[in-house]
């Protein structure tokens, strides 16, 4: 993955400075304006990829060994509008999503569902659900 670093106000006067951008960082955080990730998906850390996923968030489009399994998630997390996280066991979290073929948050609660780990490069975008004691159903092991 490549960056484009540029500091701009302006959407637009950012993506004609640029001609091919894949993120513009604004000084508070990263905003993909174009995406195109390459990322191997695995079950744990450290452990050999199942497979990789090439992503293009603004095609929307998927590719690599995994492509058509993710497609196929997001096609039905955009139908029902939610993705489920696993939570302690034996619960389980939803996750609302809006559009992950585009969205890098959305991407990663979806590749989370499948039972991968967040790859890297969508790392910055994960925000994993926070249980409370109180949320935890009985006899569930955090």
């Amino acid at each position: 993955m490549t960056y484009q670093a540029l500091l701009a106000d302006d959407y637009w006067l950012r993506r004609a400075l640029t001609k091919d951008p894949e993120m513009v960082h604004l000084g508070l955080g990263v905003l993909f304006l174009v995406m195109r990730l390459e990322m191997q998906l695995r079950y744990a850390a450290g452990e050999a990829a199942v497979g990789d996923l090439v992503w293009d968030s603004e095609a929307g489009t998927l590719g690599g060994t995994m492509g058509r399994a993710v497609r196929s998630y997001a096609e039905l997390a955009q139908r029902y509008g939610f993705v489920e996280l696993p939570g302690p066991v034996p619960s389980y979290v939803r996750r609302e999503v809006h559009d992950p073929l585009r969205e890098p948050g959305d991407m990663a609660a979806l590749i989370v569902s499948m039972g991968f780990i967040v790859p890297e490069v969508l790392a910055s975008y994960w925000e994993a659900p926070v249980w409370e004691r109180s949320e935890m159903p009985e006899g569930a092991v955090a």
